[in-house]
């Protein structure tokens, strides 16, 4: 004889426990020379992936203006090639932009795309404020130097997970429009 638990009217009457989603982790990257021209592909490579990623737009519009002030840092400042890297884990976006190559030291006048090394810098001048930009969006931020070259992380926090559940692109696809868009830089 097989006994059945008998359930309270209650316990009859509860939803049944939610099932937790595991998000996959997406990441990509996209690597250019460290021009100020590039800082616009580097924008616009941010915003296309988080759109494919499906990141609410609010959250996008932070990311890609984190993304703009890092690149700007790197095109200026930095050295020979640039790369941006995006990683989208549940709610937490990691964007690291990372300078290589031989050390640069910018003359006034250059016309590489960068900037040369101003004396007349003053405290009330627009330029310099992309740090504190980062550190006003981002969760955290952390600077890494290095001989071949500087990483800078900011960490976030999304409003909400990308809960997409659109089959991505195959990378061989993906890499040849990401190619295609930063080929467009010298139009």
């Amino acid at each position: 004889m097989t006994t059945t638990p008998s359930l309270s009217p209650a316990d009859a009457a509860s939803p049944p426990a939610p099932v937790p989603v595991v998000l996959p982790v997406r990441h990509a990257e996209a690597v250019m020379p460290a021009g100020v021209a590039y800082v616009r592909e580097a924008r616009r490579f941010a915003e296309r992936l988080l759109a494919h990623w499906a990141v609410a737009e609010t959250d996008r519009d932070s990311a890609v203006l984190v993304v703009g002030e890092l690149a700007a840092n790197a095109a200026v400042h930095g050295r020979h090639t640039m790369s941006v890297g995006l990683v989208l884990d549940g709610r937490t976006l990691r964007i690291e932009v990372t300078d290589r190559g031989d050390p640069v030291n910018p003359a006034p006048g250059r016309d590489d795309g960068r900037a040369g090394s101003r004396a007349d810098d003053r405290a009330d001048d627009e330029c310099g404020r992309g740090l504190v930009i980062v550190a006003c969006l981002a969760a955290s931020v952390q600077v890494r130097e290095a001989p071949w070259g500087r990483a800078v992380r900011a960490t976030m926090s999304l409003a909400t997970a990308s809960v997409s559940v659109a089959v991505p692109a195959p990378a061989s696809e993906l890499d040849l429009l990401l190619a295609a868009d930063l080929s467009g830089a010298s139009r």
